[in-house]
């Protein structure tokens, strides 16, 4: 009979924000505006349970700090709003999606059947009957086309260019709420919700279950500075 012996204990803080991403574009010189979400997950742990505040506390400051680097360094894959293009992090992004599961299910067969095939090389003394074994139907026909698949895919990832499609800017941009706007409408944008937010009386807001109580802009929880759409200090 196992008896658990508790020694210590674990705290997982998840966190979610927003900001505006301001981008310069690679292909036409323009600038546009975007969206990005994050959401993270942090731990601590306490040992002997001696620092339950503290483990509580570098979750918390662990996933904040994760969460505003993903903000900062991460991006969307977003076309320019002038020109229809992607940007060269975008591209990359989108390539890593494309047949991102046929290639993981292809990968893990070929590895596991070469797996086998070293096993049965080394339980056989050195001799190859086991592994030819291994490469005969219906394994071998199984193996053969998950390389054939990995294989492909691989190629056709590499040679994708989501910029090659040409679509009409109307169709192949859809602008909501995340954008991507213009850079200057979405100054525009920012110009009116100060106006509304200096309408309503209130130049200090609080945040209010992660979003700013001034214009509504999802915002990290302990969020501090300025909101960047409407820009009144949090």
């Amino acid at each position: 009979m196992v008896i658990p012996i508790p020694y210590g204990r674990s705290y997982t803080t998840s966190m979610s924000g927003a900001a505006w991403r301001v981008t310069p574009c690679e292909c036409c010189g323009g600038e546009f505006v975007y969206r990005i979400e994050r959401r993270v997950q942090a731990s601590g742990f306490s040992p002997l349970f001696l620092d339950n505040e503290g483990a509580s506390q570098r979750a918390q400051t662990r996933a904040q700090t994760t969460l505003q680097q993903r903000l900062e360094k991460e991006c969307e894959p977003v076309r320019c709003p002038d020109c229809g293009k992607y940007q060269a992090g975008m591209v990359r992004q989108l390539k890593a999606r494309r047949f991102q599961t046929l290639q993981y299910g292809s990968a893990l067969v070929v590895a596991i059947q070469i797996m086998i095939a070293v096993f049965a090389y080394f339980l056989d003394n050195g001799r190859f009957a086991n592994i030819m074994q291994c490469l005969a139907p219906p394994w071998g026909v199984i193996w053969m086309t998950a390389a054939v698949v990995l294989g492909l895919t691989t190629l056709l990832r590499s040679r994708h260019d989501p910029n090659s499609t040409s679509r009409r800017l109307d169709r192949a941009i859809p602008t909501g709420l995340a954008g991507p706007f213009r850079r200057i409408e979405f100054e525009r944008m920012v110009a009116k919700a100060r106006e509304e937010a200096a309408a309503r009386g209130s130049a200090v807001r609080p945040v209010r279950n992660g979003s700013c109580a001034g214009c509504g802009t999802t915002l990290a929880p302990g969020f501090v500075g300025n909101c960047p759409v409407c820009q009144e200090q949090q």
